[in-house]
């Protein structure tokens, strides 16, 4: 999850970052605190109404 925009804009250049499996295989993705919709926000605030939420609009974001 990444609530800097600066922070995600160093990620291309962290050597630790992309060492990390899925970086090398195409498969992370940056999950935005203030996108919309919210996800970053949801996973981050872990109630018993965030947690489906997020798990709802991260399944839709994947399956595209």
């Amino acid at each position: 999850m990444m609530a800097d925009p600066e922070g995600e804009k160093a990620l291309p250049g962290n050597t630790l970052y992309q060492r990390l499996p899925a970086v090398k295989n195409g498969n992370a993705i940056v999950v935005r605190y203030t996108a919309d919709p919210p996800v970053g926000a949801a996973m981050s605030g872990n109630t018993v109404l965030s947690i489906p939420y997020a798990i709802d609009q991260l399944t839709a974001t994947l399956s595209k």
